[in-house]
C-alpha cells in the first residue's frame, strides 16, 4: 500500500515538472516570436522610412529643378531684352540718323561697335520662345536642355566668336566716339530710358555663355539619371563648353594675329608683312633692351651697344633698333618722370607708368634682324657669366649667328630675365621647326 501511494506521488510530481517545462518552452517561444514581430515591425518602418525619405529627396529635386530652369528663362529673358535694347534702342536710331543725313556717329563706328548683336538677338529670340511654350504647361517630366540642344549650333558658334573677338575694338570704338558731344548727348538720352549704360549691355553676350554653362551643370545635378532630359542636360553642356573652347581659341589667334600686325607696323621695311603667318605666335617680347652685333672674331669689349626691340616668336628670333624719334620721345618722357639716364631703362620706365610706356614703345623701329632657328645651333647660345671688367653691360646672353657668321651679345635688365629668356630661346631651337622667312 505504501509503495503505490510512493509510486503515486513521484508520477505526480513528474507531471507537474513536465507541465511547468512547456510552459516554460511555451513562454520562450512567445518571447521568441516577440522578438522576430518587432525586428520585422521596425524593419518594415525603416524601410518606410527610407522610401519616404528617398521619395521626399526626388520630391525636392523636382523642385529645385523647377527653380534651376525657371532662372535659366528669366535670365534668358533679361538678356533678349538687354539685346533687344541695344538692336532697337541704340543701333537703330544711330543707323536711322545716318540714313536722314544727320548722322551721330559713322556708319563704320555704328558697324564697330554693334558688331554681331542683331545675328546673336536672332539666335537667342527662338530660344527664349521655345522656353515660354515649355513653361506654359510645366510638369516633372517636362524638357528645356532639348531647346539648346535642337539649336543651331554652327550659326550660334559663329556669331559669339565674332562678337568676342570684336569685342576690344567695339569697346576702343566706343569710349572714342564717346568723347563727342553729340554721341556723349545721346548715350545720356539713353541712359535715362533704359537705365543701364551701352557699355554695360554690350558685355552681356560676353558673359552669356559661361552662365549658360553653371546653369546646365546645376540643372544636370538636380535632374534624374532616368529622366529623358538627363541627356539632353549633358549633351547641351557639351556643346557650350565646346563653344566656349572654341571662342577661346578663336580669341587666342585674333589676339596673336593683331600682335603680329601692330610688331609689323613697328617696322619700317614692308618686307616685314612676311612676318605676319597663321603659323607664328608671339612668345615673349621686351623694349629697351641693349644690343650688340658683330663679327664672330670681334671681341665683346669692341662691340657697339644700342637700344633694340627684342621679340621672341615660336621660330624667329627678331630685334630691331630704333629711330631719332623714339630718343627724342624716350628724353621727354624720362625727363617729365625725374628719371636719370641710369633709371631710364624700360623695367623703370614700366614700373613708373606702365600706360604711358606702352605709348613710348610703339615708335616705328629704323632697322630689322630677323634669324630663323632653323640656322641657329643649341650650343650657339651662351649664358656669359664672367666678362672683362671693361665691359660695361651685365646679365649677358651670346647669340652665335652661323649663317651670317655673326656674335651678337644681349644685356638684360635682371638675372632672372636673362635666365628665362636663354632657356626660352633653347627651347625654341631645339624644336627646330622649318624655315619660313
Amino acid at each position: 500500500m505504501g509503495g503505490c501511494i510512493a509510486k503515486n506521488e513521484l508520477r505526480n510530481k513528474r507531471s507537474v515538472e513536465d507541465r511547468a517545462a512547456k510552459k516554460i518552452q511555451i513562454w520562450y517561444r512567445i518571447r521568441a516570436a516577440r522578438k522576430c514581430f518587432r525586428r520585422e515591425r521596425a524593419a518594415v518602418i525603416i524601410q518606410a522610412k527610407y522610401r519616404g525619405i528617398l521619395q521626399r529627396r526626388k520630391y525636392l529635386k523636382q523642385i529645385r529643378r523647377k527653380r534651376v530652369a525657371f532662372e535659366l528663362l528669366t535670365t534668358e529673358r533679361t538678356y533678349v531684352e538687354n539685346l533687344e535694347v541695344i538692336n532697337k534702342g541704340y543701333m537703330k536710331d544711330l543707323t536711322e540718323k545716318v540714313a536722314s543725313g544727320k548722322p551721330i556717329i559713322s556708319v563704320q563706328d555704328i558697324k564697330a561697335i554693334f558688331s554681331c548683336v542683331d545675328i546673336i538677338l536672332s539666335c537667342n529670340a527662338p530660344l527664349l520662345q521655345l522656353m515660354e511654350q515649355r513653361f506654359q504647361h510645366w510638369t516633372v517630366e517636362s524638357c528645356i536642355a532639348d531647346v539648346f540642344t535642337e539649336s543651331s549650333h554652327d550659326l550660334l558658334r559663329s556669331a559669339y566668336t565674332n562678337f568676342t573677338n570684336n569685342f576690344d575694338v567695339s569697346t576702343a570704338t566706343l569710349d572714342r566716339c564717346a568723347e563727342k558731344k553729340p554721341f556723349k548727348t545721346f548715350l545720356f538720352e539713353k541712359k535715362q530710358r533704359y537705365i543701364h549704360p551701352l557699355d554695360a549691355l554690350l558685355i552681356t553676350p560676353i558673359q552669356r555663355i559661361p552662365r549658360y554653362i553653371l546653369l546646365f551643370d546645376q540643372l544636370a545635378k538636380v535632374t534624374e539619371e532616368t529622366h529623358k532630359d538627363f541627356p539632353c542636360t549633358k549633351k547641351a553642356m557639351l556643346l557650350l563648353t565646346g563653344i566656349t573652347s572654341k571662342i577661346n581659341e578663336c580669341k587666342r589667334n585674333f589676339d596673336d594675329m593683331a600682335k603680329l600686325l601692330q610688331l609689323a607696323d613697328m617696322f619700317e621695311s614692308g618686307k616685314i608683312r612676311a612676318l605676319v603667318a597663321p603659323h607664328r605666335k608671339i612668345l615673349k617680347e621686351i623694349a629697351d633692351i641693349d644690343i650688340g652685333r658683330g663679327p664672330l672674331k670681334t671681341d665683346i669689349i669692341n662691340l657697339t651697344f644700342s637700344k633694340h626691340m627684342l621679340v621672341l616668336l615660336n621660330d624667329l628670333l627678331l630685334f630691331g633698333t630704333y629711330g631719332k624719334r623714339h630718343e627724342i620721345k624716350r628724353k621727354i618722357f624720362r625727363d617729365s618722370l625725374g628719371l636719370s639716364d641710369d633709371e631710364s631703362n624700360s623695367s623703370a620706365l614700366l614700373a613708373t607708368n606702365p600706360s604711358k610706356l606702352g605709348n613710348l614703345l610703339q615708335s616705328k623701329l629704323k632697322s630689322k634682324v630677323f634669324i630663323p632657328f632653323s640656322n641657329v645651333n643649341q650650343d650657339s647660345i651662351v649664358v656669359l657669366d664672367a666678362v672683362d671688367s671693361r665691359v660695361h653691360y651685365s646679365n649677358l646672353v651670346e647669340l652665335i649667328w652661323s649663317q651670317s657668321e655673326e656674335r651678337i651679345i644681349i644685356s638684360f635688365p635682371s638675372p632672372a630675365l636673362k635666365m628665362e629668356w636663354s632657356k626660352a630661346i633653347s627651347a625654341q631651337v631645339l624644336l627646330q621647326p622649318p624655315k619660313h622667312i
